[in-house]
Protein backbone atom coordinates (compact mmCIF):
# COMPACT_ATOMS: atom_id res chain seq x y z
CA UNK A 1 0.00 0.00 0.00
CA UNK A 2 1.59 3.54 -1.02
CA UNK A 3 1.32 6.31 1.76
CA UNK A 4 0.53 9.81 0.74
CA UNK A 5 2.76 12.28 1.74
CA UNK A 6 0.87 15.73 2.35
CA UNK A 7 3.88 18.11 2.30
CA UNK A 8 4.54 16.62 -0.91
CA UNK A 9 1.80 17.75 -4.08
CA UNK A 10 0.04 14.54 -5.47
CA UNK A 11 -1.62 14.12 -8.66
CA UNK A 12 -4.87 14.64 -9.79
CA UNK A 13 -6.73 12.02 -8.95
CA UNK A 14 -10.54 12.07 -8.35
CA UNK A 15 -11.63 12.73 -4.72
CA UNK A 16 -7.81 12.84 -3.32
CA UNK A 17 -7.26 16.38 -3.96
CA UNK A 18 -9.77 17.54 -1.78
CA UNK A 19 -9.23 15.15 1.34
CA UNK A 20 -5.66 16.42 1.21
CA UNK A 21 -6.69 20.24 0.45
CA UNK A 22 -9.43 19.48 3.78
CA UNK A 23 -6.69 18.06 5.80
CA UNK A 24 -3.80 20.49 5.31
CA UNK A 25 -6.46 23.22 6.06
CA UNK A 26 -7.96 21.19 9.54
CA UNK A 27 -3.70 21.49 10.51
CA UNK A 28 -3.40 24.60 9.72
CA UNK A 29 -6.60 25.74 12.22
CA UNK A 30 -4.86 23.46 14.62
CA UNK A 31 -1.42 25.21 14.66
CA UNK A 32 -3.55 28.52 14.99
CA UNK A 33 -5.53 27.26 17.73
CA UNK A 34 -2.08 26.40 19.63
CA UNK A 35 -0.80 29.23 18.53
CA UNK A 36 -3.54 31.18 20.66
CA UNK A 37 -3.42 28.79 23.74
CA UNK A 38 0.27 30.27 23.74
CA UNK A 39 -0.91 33.79 23.76
CA UNK A 40 -3.49 34.00 26.31
CA UNK A 41 -2.12 33.30 29.38
CA UNK A 42 0.43 35.86 28.79
CA UNK A 43 -2.18 38.33 27.67
CA UNK A 44 -5.90 37.55 29.63
CA UNK A 45 -6.90 38.56 32.26
CA UNK A 46 -6.31 41.98 34.29
CA UNK A 47 -5.11 41.24 37.91
CA UNK A 48 -8.61 41.89 39.53
CA UNK A 49 -10.18 39.71 37.01
CA UNK A 50 -7.63 37.16 37.91
CA UNK A 51 -8.04 37.57 41.51
CA UNK A 52 -11.51 37.17 41.59
CA UNK A 53 -11.77 33.68 39.69
CA UNK A 54 -13.71 31.39 41.41
CA UNK A 55 -11.74 28.66 39.76
CA UNK A 56 -8.15 29.45 40.89
CA UNK A 57 -6.60 26.10 38.80
CA UNK A 58 -7.95 28.13 35.84
CA UNK A 59 -6.81 31.14 37.08
CA UNK A 60 -3.55 29.73 37.55
CA UNK A 61 -2.81 29.01 34.03
CA UNK A 62 -4.77 31.90 32.36
CA UNK A 63 -2.68 34.20 34.59
CA UNK A 64 0.73 33.49 35.24
CA UNK A 65 1.50 37.14 35.94
CA UNK A 66 0.00 36.94 39.02
CA UNK A 67 0.83 33.22 40.61
CA UNK A 68 2.75 34.35 44.05
CA UNK A 69 -0.58 36.63 44.66
CA UNK A 70 -2.89 33.45 43.45
CA UNK A 71 -0.77 30.93 45.77
CA UNK A 72 -1.04 33.60 48.63
CA UNK A 73 -5.02 33.44 48.21
CA UNK A 74 -5.41 30.11 47.77
CA UNK A 75 -3.50 29.45 51.06
CA UNK A 76 -5.49 32.24 52.97
CA UNK A 77 -8.82 30.54 51.64
CA UNK A 78 -7.76 27.46 52.94
CA UNK A 79 -7.00 28.60 56.48
CA UNK A 80 -10.26 30.70 56.74
CA UNK A 81 -12.26 26.82 56.01
CA UNK A 82 -10.31 25.28 58.54
CA UNK A 83 -11.03 28.30 61.06
CA UNK A 84 -14.61 27.93 60.31
CA UNK A 85 -14.99 24.40 60.74
CA UNK A 86 -16.64 23.92 64.10
CA UNK A 87 -15.08 22.24 66.64
CA UNK A 88 -15.79 18.30 67.57
CA UNK A 89 -18.17 18.55 70.73
CA UNK A 90 -17.23 17.26 73.72
CA UNK A 91 -18.73 16.41 76.79
CA UNK A 92 -17.51 16.01 79.62
CA UNK A 93 -17.90 13.04 82.60
CA UNK A 94 -19.79 15.90 84.77
CA UNK A 95 -22.48 16.31 82.44
CA UNK A 96 -24.04 13.11 83.34
CA UNK A 97 -24.36 14.79 86.67
CA UNK A 98 -26.35 17.84 85.60
CA UNK A 99 -30.38 18.50 85.07
CA UNK A 100 -31.20 18.14 81.17
CA UNK A 101 -34.20 20.04 79.51
CA UNK A 102 -36.05 18.89 76.86
CA UNK A 103 -35.98 22.09 74.10
CA UNK A 104 -39.45 22.01 72.42
CA UNK A 105 -38.81 24.09 69.91
CA UNK A 106 -35.82 21.64 68.33
CA UNK A 107 -37.78 18.36 69.04
CA UNK A 108 -40.18 16.36 66.90
CA UNK A 109 -42.52 13.71 67.86
CA UNK A 110 -44.58 12.46 64.91
CA UNK A 111 -47.26 9.06 64.40
CA UNK A 112 -48.43 7.72 61.39
CA UNK A 113 -51.54 6.10 60.70
CA UNK A 114 -53.06 3.76 57.94
CA UNK A 115 -56.34 3.69 56.43
CA UNK A 116 -57.99 2.14 53.78
CA UNK A 117 -55.05 -0.58 54.18
CA UNK A 118 -52.60 1.43 51.82
CA UNK A 119 -52.89 5.17 52.75
CA UNK A 120 -50.50 6.42 55.36
CA UNK A 121 -50.71 9.49 56.78
CA UNK A 122 -47.81 11.43 59.40
CA UNK A 123 -49.15 13.51 61.99
CA UNK A 124 -46.98 15.47 64.70
CA UNK A 125 -47.36 16.25 68.35
CA UNK A 126 -46.36 20.10 68.82
CA UNK A 127 -45.99 20.47 72.40
CA UNK A 128 -43.57 18.31 74.55
CA UNK A 129 -42.19 18.43 77.73
CA UNK A 130 -39.22 16.32 79.15
CA UNK A 131 -36.16 16.27 81.50
CA UNK A 132 -33.77 13.59 82.45
CA UNK A 133 -32.45 13.95 86.04
CA UNK A 134 -28.78 13.63 87.20
CA UNK A 135 -29.94 10.07 88.42
CA UNK A 136 -31.11 9.17 84.80
CA UNK A 137 -34.63 9.48 85.35
CA UNK A 138 -36.08 10.35 82.03
CA UNK A 139 -39.60 11.83 81.63
CA UNK A 140 -41.40 12.76 78.27
CA UNK A 141 -45.01 13.94 78.09
CA UNK A 142 -46.99 14.64 75.06
CA UNK A 143 -49.89 17.09 75.26
CA UNK A 144 -52.41 14.57 72.79
CA UNK A 145 -54.22 17.94 72.11
CA UNK A 146 -51.40 19.04 70.03
CA UNK A 147 -51.44 16.50 67.69
CA UNK A 148 -51.75 18.63 64.36
CA UNK A 149 -52.86 16.82 61.06
CA UNK A 150 -53.85 20.22 59.49
CA UNK A 151 -57.58 19.82 59.02
CA UNK A 152 -59.25 20.97 62.02
CA UNK A 153 -62.24 18.65 62.02
CA UNK A 154 -59.57 15.83 62.23
CA UNK A 155 -57.98 17.35 65.08
CA UNK A 156 -61.08 17.39 66.85
CA UNK A 157 -62.34 14.02 66.25
CA UNK A 158 -58.61 12.83 67.34
CA UNK A 159 -58.90 14.44 70.24
CA UNK A 160 -62.40 13.40 71.81
CA UNK A 161 -63.31 10.46 70.08
CA UNK A 162 -60.06 8.17 70.00
CA UNK A 163 -57.41 9.81 72.60
CA UNK A 164 -60.74 11.26 74.92
CA UNK A 165 -58.48 14.01 75.81
CA UNK A 166 -61.02 15.60 77.87
CA UNK A 167 -60.13 12.58 80.42
CA UNK A 168 -56.83 12.03 79.39
CA UNK A 169 -54.76 15.00 78.12
CA UNK A 170 -51.27 13.31 78.24
CA UNK A 171 -49.09 10.55 77.21
CA UNK A 172 -45.86 9.94 79.65
CA UNK A 173 -42.73 8.42 78.65
CA UNK A 174 -40.56 7.44 81.70
CA UNK A 175 -37.01 5.42 81.59
CA UNK A 176 -34.30 4.60 83.14
CA UNK A 177 -30.83 5.48 81.90
CA UNK A 178 -27.93 4.24 83.52
CA UNK A 179 -25.11 6.92 82.90
CA UNK A 180 -22.48 4.07 82.84
CA UNK A 181 -23.88 3.07 79.08
CA UNK A 182 -23.08 6.39 78.40
CA UNK A 183 -19.47 6.40 78.31
CA UNK A 184 -18.76 6.40 74.84
CA UNK A 185 -20.44 9.89 74.08
CA UNK A 186 -17.37 10.61 76.23
CA UNK A 187 -15.30 9.84 73.08
CA UNK A 188 -17.57 9.29 70.03
CA UNK A 189 -20.15 11.78 68.68
CA UNK A 190 -22.91 9.24 68.72
CA UNK A 191 -23.87 5.96 69.65
CA UNK A 192 -26.94 3.57 69.63
CA UNK A 193 -28.01 2.37 73.20
CA UNK A 194 -30.89 0.40 74.44
CA UNK A 195 -33.74 1.97 76.15
CA UNK A 196 -36.38 0.02 78.25
CA UNK A 197 -39.45 2.53 78.88
CA UNK A 198 -43.03 2.80 80.01
CA UNK A 199 -46.02 4.71 77.95
CA UNK A 200 -48.77 5.27 80.14
CA UNK A 201 -50.93 6.38 77.04
CA UNK A 202 -55.23 6.16 78.24
CA UNK A 203 -55.00 5.26 81.58
CA UNK A 204 -53.11 2.37 80.78
CA UNK A 205 -49.11 1.80 81.47
CA UNK A 206 -47.08 -0.64 79.23
CA UNK A 207 -43.76 -1.75 78.95
CA UNK A 208 -41.99 -1.00 75.70
CA UNK A 209 -37.84 -1.73 74.18
CA UNK A 210 -36.49 0.24 71.42
CA UNK A 211 -33.25 1.53 70.52
CA UNK A 212 -32.31 4.98 70.30
CA UNK A 213 -29.62 6.86 68.64
CA UNK A 214 -27.69 9.41 70.80
CA UNK A 215 -26.02 12.22 69.45
CA UNK A 216 -23.94 15.32 70.66
CA UNK A 217 -25.01 18.53 69.21
CA UNK A 218 -23.57 20.69 70.98
CA UNK A 219 -21.17 21.01 74.09
CA UNK A 220 -24.30 20.71 76.26
CA UNK A 221 -26.86 19.44 74.01
CA UNK A 222 -27.19 15.87 72.78
CA UNK A 223 -30.36 14.69 70.09
CA UNK A 224 -31.89 11.33 70.88
CA UNK A 225 -33.98 9.96 67.98
CA UNK A 226 -35.42 6.53 67.12
CA UNK A 227 -33.53 4.28 65.55
CA UNK A 228 -36.57 2.11 64.25
CA UNK A 229 -40.38 3.46 64.64
CA UNK A 230 -42.71 2.06 67.51
CA UNK A 231 -45.60 0.53 66.83
CA UNK A 232 -48.16 1.61 68.94
CA UNK A 233 -51.04 -1.33 69.26
CA UNK A 234 -54.39 0.23 69.73
CA UNK A 235 -56.07 -2.87 71.54
CA UNK A 236 -52.99 -2.47 74.68
CA UNK A 237 -54.32 0.72 75.04
CA UNK A 238 -57.95 0.78 75.28
CA UNK A 239 -58.66 2.62 72.11
CA UNK A 240 -60.61 -0.34 70.18
CA UNK A 241 -63.75 1.43 70.76
CA UNK A 242 -61.54 5.28 70.17
CA UNK A 243 -60.68 3.75 66.01
CA UNK A 244 -64.37 2.22 65.56
CA UNK A 245 -65.93 5.59 66.76
CA UNK A 246 -63.14 7.21 64.38
CA UNK A 247 -64.31 5.42 61.66
CA UNK A 248 -68.40 5.77 61.74
CA UNK A 249 -67.15 9.89 62.18
CA UNK A 250 -65.71 9.30 59.33
CA UNK A 251 -67.99 7.13 57.05
CA UNK A 252 -67.13 3.97 58.15
CA UNK A 253 -63.73 4.15 56.30
CA UNK A 254 -61.23 0.85 57.45
CA UNK A 255 -58.62 2.26 59.97
CA UNK A 256 -55.63 -0.05 60.70
CA UNK A 257 -56.05 -0.74 64.50
CA UNK A 258 -51.72 0.80 64.94
CA UNK A 259 -50.10 3.30 64.52
CA UNK A 260 -46.21 3.86 64.08
CA UNK A 261 -44.24 6.83 66.33
CA UNK A 262 -40.79 8.28 65.52
CA UNK A 263 -38.96 10.89 67.67
CA UNK A 264 -35.96 13.29 67.39
CA UNK A 265 -35.92 14.82 70.54
CA UNK A 266 -32.88 17.66 71.74
CA UNK A 267 -32.02 17.73 75.59
CA UNK A 268 -29.69 20.54 77.07
CA UNK A 269 -27.34 19.94 79.96
CA UNK A 270 -26.70 22.41 83.06
CA UNK A 271 -28.12 23.60 85.36
CA UNK A 272 -28.51 27.64 84.81
CA UNK A 273 -29.47 27.87 80.93
CA UNK A 274 -31.41 31.44 80.46
CA UNK A 275 -31.86 30.76 76.87
CA UNK A 276 -33.36 27.59 77.12
CA UNK A 277 -35.70 28.84 79.91
CA UNK A 278 -36.59 31.83 77.69
CA UNK A 279 -37.85 29.42 74.94
CA UNK A 280 -39.61 26.97 77.04
CA UNK A 281 -41.41 29.86 78.79
CA UNK A 282 -42.28 30.95 75.18
CA UNK A 283 -43.33 27.82 73.70
CA UNK A 284 -45.83 26.90 77.00
CA UNK A 285 -46.74 30.88 76.15
CA UNK A 286 -47.78 30.04 72.53
CA UNK A 287 -49.86 26.66 73.34
CA UNK A 288 -51.94 28.42 76.10
CA UNK A 289 -52.73 30.95 73.67
CA UNK A 290 -53.61 28.05 71.19
CA UNK A 291 -55.79 26.74 73.51
CA UNK A 292 -57.87 29.89 74.43
CA UNK A 293 -58.02 31.73 71.47
CA UNK A 294 -61.39 32.83 69.90
CA UNK A 295 -63.52 30.13 67.97
CA UNK A 296 -64.84 30.83 64.05
CA UNK A 297 -68.97 29.98 64.30
CA UNK A 298 -67.59 26.76 61.98
CA UNK A 299 -65.12 25.61 64.48
CA UNK A 300 -67.74 25.65 67.41
CA UNK A 301 -70.68 24.15 65.21
CA UNK A 302 -67.56 21.36 65.01
CA UNK A 303 -66.18 21.01 68.60
CA UNK A 304 -70.62 20.83 69.33
CA UNK A 305 -71.07 17.82 66.70
CA UNK A 306 -68.28 15.62 67.22
CA UNK A 307 -68.34 16.29 71.57
CA UNK A 308 -72.20 14.82 71.24
CA UNK A 309 -70.72 12.23 69.44
CA UNK A 310 -68.97 10.40 72.95
CA UNK A 311 -72.19 9.99 74.72
CA UNK A 312 -70.25 10.32 78.01
CA UNK A 313 -72.90 12.42 79.93
CA UNK A 314 -74.44 10.03 82.49
CA UNK A 315 -77.38 10.38 84.27
CA UNK A 316 -78.88 8.28 87.54
CA UNK A 317 -81.54 5.81 86.11
CA UNK A 318 -84.34 7.47 84.99
CA UNK A 319 -83.67 10.54 87.07
CA UNK A 320 -82.60 14.17 85.28
CA UNK A 321 -79.65 14.08 88.41
CA UNK A 322 -76.12 14.41 86.72
CA UNK A 323 -73.57 11.72 87.53
CA UNK A 324 -71.23 14.49 88.29
CA UNK A 325 -67.87 12.86 88.63
CA UNK A 326 -68.68 10.94 85.32
CA UNK A 327 -69.69 13.65 83.54
CA UNK A 328 -67.34 16.29 84.57
CA UNK A 329 -64.79 15.62 82.43
CA UNK A 330 -67.18 16.23 78.93
CA UNK A 331 -69.35 18.95 80.41
CA UNK A 332 -65.47 20.49 81.38
CA UNK A 333 -64.44 20.68 77.60
CA UNK A 334 -67.84 21.90 76.76
CA UNK A 335 -67.73 25.05 79.11
CA UNK A 336 -64.27 25.24 77.74
CA UNK A 337 -64.73 25.85 73.91
CA UNK A 338 -67.91 27.46 74.62
CA UNK A 339 -66.45 29.85 76.21
CA UNK A 340 -64.47 30.77 72.81
CA UNK A 341 -67.28 30.99 71.07
CA UNK A 342 -68.28 34.82 72.45
CA UNK A 343 -70.44 35.16 69.25
CA UNK A 344 -72.66 31.81 69.39
CA UNK A 345 -76.03 30.52 70.71
CA UNK A 346 -75.92 26.56 72.26
CA UNK A 347 -79.02 24.23 72.05
CA UNK A 348 -78.78 21.66 74.27
CA UNK A 349 -80.99 18.48 73.27
CA UNK A 350 -82.18 16.07 75.55
CA UNK A 351 -83.55 12.28 74.04
CA UNK A 352 -84.14 8.89 75.54
CA UNK A 353 -84.80 5.20 74.74
CA UNK A 354 -88.41 3.90 74.78
CA UNK A 355 -88.95 2.56 77.93
CA UNK A 356 -91.90 4.35 79.74
CA UNK A 357 -94.59 6.21 78.12
CA UNK A 358 -94.14 9.01 75.64
CA UNK A 359 -95.15 11.61 78.20
CA UNK A 360 -92.67 10.64 80.51
CA UNK A 361 -89.88 10.54 78.17
CA UNK A 362 -90.71 13.46 77.07
CA UNK A 363 -90.37 15.48 80.26
CA UNK A 364 -87.33 13.36 81.26
CA UNK A 365 -85.28 14.69 77.77
CA UNK A 366 -86.48 17.95 78.82
CA UNK A 367 -85.09 18.05 82.42
CA UNK A 368 -82.47 16.29 81.37
CA UNK A 369 -81.03 19.01 78.54
CA UNK A 370 -81.97 21.84 81.47
CA UNK A 371 -79.39 19.87 84.15
CA UNK A 372 -76.64 20.20 81.90
CA UNK A 373 -77.52 24.05 80.98
CA UNK A 374 -77.25 24.30 84.71
CA UNK A 375 -73.97 22.48 85.08
CA UNK A 376 -72.65 24.70 82.17
CA UNK A 377 -74.19 28.14 83.78
CA UNK A 378 -72.28 26.94 87.30
CA UNK A 379 -69.05 26.87 84.49
CA UNK A 380 -69.37 30.07 83.39
CA UNK A 381 -71.22 29.65 79.95
CA UNK A 382 -73.45 32.61 79.68
CA UNK A 383 -77.21 31.58 80.55
CA UNK A 384 -78.69 33.78 77.24
CA UNK A 385 -76.31 31.62 74.89
CA UNK A 386 -78.16 28.71 76.17
CA UNK A 387 -81.60 27.08 75.42
CA UNK A 388 -82.80 23.92 76.04
CA UNK A 389 -85.25 20.98 74.02
CA UNK A 390 -86.65 17.56 75.04
CA UNK A 391 -87.15 15.22 72.40
CA UNK A 392 -88.17 12.27 74.03
CA UNK A 393 -87.64 9.33 72.40
CA UNK A 394 -88.75 11.21 68.39
CA UNK A 395 -85.46 10.90 67.44
CA UNK A 396 -83.23 7.41 67.54
CA UNK A 397 -80.11 6.82 65.79
CA UNK A 398 -79.86 3.25 66.88
CA UNK A 399 -82.33 0.60 67.05
CA UNK A 400 -84.68 0.49 70.67
CA UNK A 401 -84.84 -3.86 70.79
CA UNK A 402 -81.21 -4.01 72.23
CA UNK A 403 -79.86 -3.01 75.52
CA UNK A 404 -77.00 -1.60 73.04
CA UNK A 405 -79.20 0.85 70.92
CA UNK A 406 -81.28 1.83 73.93
CA UNK A 407 -77.82 3.32 75.60
CA UNK A 408 -77.39 5.11 72.45
CA UNK A 409 -80.52 6.58 72.34
CA UNK A 410 -80.18 8.04 75.53
CA UNK A 411 -77.88 10.95 75.10
CA UNK A 412 -77.21 15.34 75.46
CA UNK A 413 -76.30 16.54 72.23
CA UNK A 414 -75.14 20.29 71.38
CA UNK A 415 -75.67 21.88 68.46
CA UNK A 416 -75.37 25.80 66.68
CA UNK A 417 -78.81 27.63 67.20
CA UNK A 418 -80.22 28.10 63.76
CA UNK A 419 -79.24 31.69 62.22
CA UNK A 420 -75.90 32.43 64.32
Amino acid sequence: MQLINFNQSVPDIPGVTKKVTEMRLFRLALSLLGLAIMIVPVSAGNREDCLQDKDQALAAIACPLYEKELAAQKQETTQSSVASQPEATSMSPAMFEQNWQLNPVKSRLSITTVKKATITETHEFTTLDGSISPTGEAKVTIDLWSLDTKIDIRNVRMRFLFFETFKFPNAVVTAKIGKEGLQDLLSKSSMTYPLQLTLDLHGIQKDLETSVLVTKVGENAVSVSSVAPIVIQAADFGLSEGIINLSKAAGGIEITPSASVTFALTFEGGDVNPQLDATRATKATQQAQQKTRTLSPEECQTRMDVISQTRQIYFRTNSAELDSSESAPVLNEVAQFTNRCPTVAMEISGHTDTDGSKAYNQTLSEQRARAVADALMEKGVEAGRLTTVGYGYSRPVADNNSSEGKAQNRRIEFARVDGQ
